[in-house]
């Protein structure tokens, strides 16, 4: 989520009025906050904008999204049980980092790791979205997990 602020003078709203109304037509918009100050200069309005990044406005008030990749088609068996398990991963980091799961990785980006034929943190950065700095700050942590959970497969598979 997104937040942007407006400021439309009470004498003079014309130049504002079509600058946030702009923005209003071309974002997702989750809320609208305003309050009206008296200021030395005069009467204002203030708004506050909470909105979502990404929307595409369609030209009827509704946004087009995407569709949703089903990933079980576009991954072979054995890539696509490595993006389960990173997927798992990745919801137990955003859990214990209280942020959203793709705020650690989106899942293209786990699908690009999946498809890797040696996941370490230097080549997670060959992704497209993975830099350097995200490699570091989630890369080992994945990694681990990845390790730990397909080494618990395997010993439950063992013991079948």
């Amino acid at each position: 989520m997104q937040m942007k602020l407006f400021t439309i003078p009470v004498i003079d709203p014309l130049v504002g009025e079509e600058e946030i109304n702009l923005f209003l037509r071309t974002h997702k918009v989750l809320e609208v906050n305003h309050e009206f100050f008296q200021t030395k200069d005069g009467a204002v309005w203030c708004f506050c904008v909470k909105y979502i990044e990404g929307g595409i406005p369609d030209g009827k008030g509704k946004f087009f999204q995407p569709a949703k990749i089903d990933y079980k088609n576009v991954l072979d068996e054995k890539c696509f049980a490595i993006f389960s398990i990173l997927r798992e991963c990745r919801k137990q980091i955003a859990q214990e980092e209280a942020i959203p799961p793709y705020a650690v990785f989106i899942d293209e980006e786990l699908a690009g790791i999946a498809k890797l034929e040696t996941i370490t943190e230097q080549t997670i950065t060959s992704i497209d979205g993975i830099g350097k700095r995200k490699a570091e700050r989630f890369g080992k942590r994945i990694l681990q997990l990845l390790v730990e959970k397909q080494t618990v497969d395997k010993e439950i598979q063992r013991e079948k």
